[in-house]
Parts: C-alpha cells; sequence; structure tokens
C-alpha cells in the first residue's frame, strides 16, 4: 500500500499499535533497529514483542515503566523517552496518540536511531577534556574567547599572571577583564 511505502522511505522506526495491544502496522527499519523475528513482528502481539526487546535494554524495568505509562495508555500525552541498548546504541522513542473520526484509536510509537549523535557528544568530551588538560600544563596563561567575545574556557595560570579575580572571569564578559588587566 501506499501508507506502507510511506513508512518503510522512513529513517525511523514506525509502529502503530491499536486496543488489545496489538501491533497493526510496523516498518522494516523498526524491525530492523529491534532485529525482530518477521513471524514475531506478523503475530502483531505486543507482549511477545517488548519480551523479545528486553534482553536488549540496559534497564528493562525502565522500559517497561514507560511503555506501560505511554506506549500502551491511549489517552496519555506525547511522551518522549531515551533508551539505550546494551550493545552501544540509543534510541529515541517518541509515542502519540492518534484518532480516528475525533476517538482515540491508538499510538504511533516512532524510533529514532541516535547512536551516532551520542557517540558525535562524547567524542567531543573527550576532546575536550584533553584540550584543557592541555592548557591547564601550560606555563602561559590561556583565555579562550568564542562568538559574541564570551569566555568559554580559562586556564589556571591565567589568574596567577593577571590576577583577574575569578568571578570577573566567570562572568563571561571579556571587557570586564580587560579592564582588569590594564595597567
Amino acid at each position: 500500500s501506499v501508507a506502507q511505502a510511506a513508512m518503510d522511505a522512513s529513517a525511523d522506526g514506525i509502529l502503530v499499535v491499536v486496543a488489545g495491544l496489538k501491533a497493526v502496522s510496523m516498518n522494516d527499519r523498526f524491525i530492523q533497529m529491534w532485529g525482530i523475528p518477521q513471524e514475531l513482528a506478523a503475530s502483531g502481539d505486543m507482549r511477545r514483542m517488548a519480551e523479545f526487546v528486553l534482553p536488549q535494554l540496559e534497564d528493562p524495568a525502565a522500559f517497561l515503566a514507560s511503555t506501560a505509562k505511554n506506549s500502551w495508555d491511549f489517552d496519555a500525552p506525547d511522551a518522549r523517552d531515551i533508551l539505550r541498548l546494551k550493545d552501544g546504541r540509543v534510541f529515541e522513542r517518541i509515542t502519540t496518540p492518534f484518532h480516528v473520526r475525533g476517538r482515540k484509536e491508538g499510538r504511533t510509537v516512532t524510533t529514532r536511531d541516535l547512536t551516532a549523535h551520542y557517540e558525535g557528544l562524547r567524542a567531543q568530551a573527550q576532546a575536550l577534556s584533553v584540550a584543557q588538560a592541555a592548557m591547564d600544563a601550560s606555563a602561559d596563561g590561556i583565555l579562550v574567547v568564542g562568538p559574541g567575545m564570551k569566555i568559554i574556557t580559562v586556564n589556571s595560570r591565567f589568574f596567577e599572571i593577571w590576577g583577574v579575580p575569578k568571578e570577573v572571569v566567570e562572568s563571561g564578559d571579556i571587557h570586564r577583564v580587560i579592564e582588569h588587566c590594564k595597567p
């Protein structure tokens, strides 16, 4: 169908659940992300699918609590949570109720793989940590200024050399720092 082809074209995993905890539709991406066997997906049995994915999760209890509250309660508002898997992947799950002729009939569950995003954040944090360590090891006083002339970071040697009070630097205002550095 056109609707299924549109769902399959999505980069996100999509699952549609109706009363009786029956999965009436899901795209190939959802099945692939969770590694759900085709026969289980075809059954539409949400309880069995939940049991299948539980061993993949770092915190199965939190998943079950969130699922009971947000995915199977058709009266619950939109909800979002982050799912961390044992293999290192990170998924964002968004559940939204849908209506048919003005009545809440089910929920759409969208699952987005955020693993690359989280890996990028970890790499960025590691690079910043290395840069801060190099700055702290320097005999020079270093002050880093970013966009808008706001102070991003400073090493301890800067305070020793220039005698600028810590609260002035922490204000982020480079102009206040310059005033303290004038002879």
